[in-house]
């Protein structure tokens, strides 16, 4: 990974995930943090600067905790994210059947349906 890229996915997620959970910025980062005066300026340091500041696993931690979820679940949403954007989606080819049959000479196959009498 280049740099800052998964730092910046990580702070990302943080930030979706604190949406989605109703957290404000400020509420949140005093929960991470309730130890600091600072802790609103710490976070929006973190989150705002380009390239970010440093966010340390400890801090990754402190926030994942203050949402009530695991620092592993962040960084496996980080990561795929990452993935995400690296790898794009092969559009799926669809097999003709018709050309199938025409090309091998043999009839299309039919799924067939057990019988209900049918005991094993």
């Amino acid at each position: 990974m280049k740099g800052y890229e998964f730092e910046r996915a990580l702070v990302d997620v943080i930030i979706e995930i604190s949406l989605k959970k109703g957290l404000k910025a400020k509420p949140l980062a005093e929960m991470a943090w309730p130890h600091r005066k600072d802790a609103g300026t710490k976070w929006r340091k973190i989150r705002n600067g380009d390239p970010p500041r440093e966010l340390s696993v400890r801090d990754a931690y402190d926030l994942a905790c203050a949402m009530g979820i695991s620092i592993t679940d962040l960084c496996g949403v980080a990561q795929t994210k990452i993935l995400g954007t690296r790898i794009a989606p092969q559009p799926v080819q669809e097999k003709k059947v018709q050309e199938e049959t025409i090309s091998s000479g043999l009839p299309p196959v039919e799924s067939v349906e057990r019988s209900s009498s049918y005991k094993n």
